[in-house]
Formats: structure tokens, C-alpha cells, sequence
């Protein structure tokens, strides 16, 4: 791992080529350890997390993206939280391989669209919800952003990671814009 000085530069250097950005940590959890990596595999940023992995991610002109975050044999995140600065949001995931939680929300109305589907098991939906002991709500908060001229507003979403496979190791987050 790279020392602090390294990692805060490296960072820096992340973000002005599109790379999430970690937000504050409550400091009584303990640390963990993972890297941002692109499409092509490229490591982007190291960062480190504690309970809940909070993720900002820059805004990208075609409004589309895809990262993966890896974080080895150290535990998994208890909670990940993503923030998009995104007009509307025609699809965003987050698979460890095993399951995917998948939310949309509609640019008419703003309702939210929360589902999981699952490798091993009947997909979850508005018709096969979520039960309730296995899997805490998904949050999706819509914001507006301050001094912005190209997004207004942008979504912060929430989900619990109890349900990751217990192999599990990384995560690919994904998210479309509905107006590209």
C-alpha cells in the first residue's frame, strides 16, 4: 500500500482523471483498504474506508461510468454509499459477481425503482421484495448541486452490503444518465 503522502497525490492525480473521491469516515471504525480501478483495469486510487464506504464520483460528460473497487482479504464494507451528479438516472448497479442491486429513477416523476437479483436465487423485485431480516432499504436522495451549470441535481444512494458473498472481494458500480 502506499504511504499517506503518496496516496493523497495519488488521489489528487485521480480525480482529474475522472476518479471517485472517499468522504469523510466516522474515525471509531477501523480502517480498510481498497483501489479504484477503470475499465481497463487501471488502478486509479487507493483509498481506504471504514463501516461505510462513501463514494463521490466526478461528473462525466457522456454520463456514463463504470469503476470497480477492490479491497482484498480485509472485510467488506457494512455499507456503501455512491454520489452521482446526474440529472436523472436511468440505471445504476452494484454486483459483487453473486448479486446485483439494481436502482433507476424516472426523469417524469422521480420515483425510485429498487431491486437485487441474485446468481442463486429468484430475482427480487416490487412483486418479490426484499425481506425485510435479509436486507436493510435502499436510500436514493436527490440533491441539487451548488454552482453547477451542467448538472442540476445529483443522487446519493445508499445500500447495505450484508448480502455480499462471503467471497466476495471487490465491486463494479455502474450508472447510466438519462440525458446523454
Amino acid at each position: 500500500m502506499l504511504k499517506w503522502a503518496s496516496l493523497a497525490l495519488l488521489s489528487l492525480i485521480a480525480l482529474v482523471v475522472v476518479a471517485p473521491r472517499v468522504v469523510a469516515q466516522d474515525s471509531r471504525d477501523p480502517v480498510r483498504d481498497a483501489e479504484i480501478r477503470d475499465r481497463s483495469g487501471e488502478v486509479l486510487a487507493n483509498i481506504s474506508w471504514r463501516s461505510t464506504l462513501r463514494l463521490e464520483l466526478p461528473p462525466n460528460p457522456r454520463g456514463i461510468g463504470k469503476v470497480t473497487v477492490e479491497w482484498g482479504d480485509v472485510p467488506a464494507p457494512e455499507r456503501l454509499a455512491v454520489s452521482l451528479p446526474l440529472r436523472g438516472l436511468e440505471h445504476f448497479s452494484v454486483s459483487d459477481g453473486e448479486t446485483a442491486w439494481l436502482v433507476s429513477v424516472s426523469s417524469h416523476d422521480g420515483s425510485v425503482r429498487c431491486s437485487r437479483q441474485d446468481r442463486s436465487g429468484p430475482q427480487v423485485s416490487e412483486e418479490n421484495p426484499i425481506p425485510s431480516d435479509s436486507m436493510d432499504a435502499i436510500l436514493v436522495n436527490r440533491h441539487v448541486l451548488a454552482n453547477d451549470t451542467r448538472h442540476t441535481c445529483g443522487f446519493t444512494i445508499e445500500l447495505p452490503l450484508n448480502d455480499l458473498s462471503p467471497s466476495a472481494h471487490s465491486l463494479r458500480i455502474e450508472w447510466i444518465d438519462f440525458y446523454r
